[in-house]
């Protein structure tokens, strides 16, 4: 279309005002879209459906997590696993504040407070 969107600055990259309007134009095509996705789960009502945040600390994302998720997946296709990796602490802070819904770590003093079920035991 030969329409600029983005102009370079010394200070770095600009946007024009026709990328101003694709950009809102695309973020209505991003919730139309999302709209549309939701509408045609409700339709299917006999398996769960929804979203999963899940974040493990860096020690904790291995194979066997991601193994289990992929199996998760197959189980459960209309819920979506969004996998995060973090350090522990931020881990225990994501789920406190509630940015996540599972946090994978080690137990420990920090995370008193919180439901804590055992997920892989050290055997070492």
């Amino acid at each position: 279309m030969g329409t600029k969107l983005l102009e370079r600055r010394q200070r770095g990259i600009e946007v024009t005002p026709a990328g101003e309007a694709l950009k809102q134009d695309a973020r209505e095509i991003v919730k139309s879209t999302e709209k549309i996705y939701e509408d045609l789960n409700l339709v299917d009502t006999d398996r769960p459906q929804g979203r999963v945040r899940v974040i493990a600390a860096m020690s904790m994302l291995n194979r066997r997590t991601l193994v289990d998720v992929r199996r998760f997946l197959k189980e459960f296709p209309r819920i979506d696993v969004n996998l995060a990796e973090k350090i522990a602490m931020e881990v225990i802070r994501s789920v406190e504040g509630g940015y996540v819904d599972v946090g994978i770590c080690w137990q420990g003093k920090q995370t008193q407070g919180l439901d804590c079920i055992p997920y892989e035991m050290d055997l070492h």
